[in-house]
């Protein structure tokens, strides 16, 4: 199966944030907190913050880019359905 990035949505976001995964995982969920709820909401403004949809036009993930090293070096944090 192929996968693609794409421009997020306000949908995306609201599906993001119904998002849950069991046991040691469950650290993820993005509705326990109201910081992580804000910077989904936050992040459709972001030119570094995509929607991953599989081949069938199916919402599969979340993937954003960051700078967290004083080099700035870059990374991806993602996020699966």
């Amino acid at each position: 199966m192929e996968f693609f990035i794409r421009k997020r949505t306000d949908e995306d976001i609201n599906e993001f944030i119904t998002w849950s995964y069991e046991g040691i995982y469950s650290f993820y969920d993005n509705n326990i907190q109201q910081e992580k709820i804000n910077s989904l909401k936050q992040s459709i403004h972001s030119d570094r913050a995509f929607s991953v949809i599989n081949e069938e036009g199916t919402l599969a993930g979340n993937c954003e880019f960051c700078n967290v090293q004083e080099d700035n070096t870059e990374f991806w944090l993602s996020d699966y359905k």
